[in-house]
């Protein structure tokens, strides 16, 4: 990923989603 920020951003938007239990960027 570009930062730690995005990552984040990114993955807590994944954990969001129904069906996705873990997310790694």
């Amino acid at each position: 990923m570009h930062c730690a920020s995005c990552a984040q951003t990114i993955e807590k938007a994944l954990k969001e989603h129904p069906g996705v239990k873990e997310a790694n960027v």
